[in-house]
């Protein structure tokens, strides 16, 4: 698909902004991406700031250092970290070390949340419809593949349409019935971290039924 750029400026928190400063004048692209986009879009409340940087990880640890910010490193083999600005925790992933800017797009799990917006340049990149599923209130994987590596994604689309209200897409949903034997091994933090959210919309998602 075609790439869309389009220019907005997405208000980032004081830590998120002084973070992305930092990376930007050692030279390197910072990059919101995730759920942070996808949610300025449907005029959400930014819960959580998620950074990619063209910085290599040991770029990004460095420069963490210097500016005496502290991190987690438990991810650090993912090329990520957890890095605590003036009281708020921030997700930071280098990009320099994996692929590049667009594997990192291509790998993400639904087009909503394939959303970049570089802070420098006050652009959203828009790589797979993202805008228009969100338009159109439709979840859509980003690659047929990407059902079948792991439990999370399925429950997280489950999850994202009763939260949002959104439709399956009808392919989506197909690989979805296809795959059904991802559930036979599920990683514990997988279900740490996506069922409880499923449990909270599932009920609320009833009630309204």
């Amino acid at each position: 698909m075609e790439e869309k750029r389009y220019y907005a400026k997405i208000p980032l928190s004081e830590p998120a902004e002084k973070l992305a400063r930092i990376f930007i004048q050692k030279g390197f692209k910072m990059y919101l991406v995730g759920g942070s986009v996808r949610d300025y879009y449907l005029g959400r409340d930014c819960a959580d700031h998620d950074f990619t940087t063209t910085a290599r990880t040991e770029e990004m640890v460095e420069i963490l250092r210097e500016n005496g910010i502290s991190y987690n490193d438990t991810y650090i083999c993912h090329q990520f970290v957890k890095a605590e600005v003036d009281g708020e925790i921030i997700d930071l992933l280098s990009i320099g070390s994996r692929g590049g800017f667009d594997l990192d797009l291509m790998k993400r799990d639904l087009t909503i949340n394939s959303l970049a917006y570089d802070v420098e340049e006050g652009c959203v990149i828009d790589r797979f419809g993202g805008l228009e599923d969100i338009q159109n209130k439709i979840l859509r994987y980003v690659t047929p593949e990407i059902n079948k590596r792991e439990f999370k994604i399925t429950i997280r689309a489950i999850r994202l349409s009763m939260e949002l209200g959104f439709k399956i897409d009808k392919d989506t949903y197909r690989l979805m019935r296809e795959n059904v034997d991802c559930f036979d091994v599920v990683r514990a933090t997988a279900m740490l971290h996506e069922m409880p959210k499923l449990l909270e919309y599932g009920e609320k998602y009833f009630e309204e039924e």
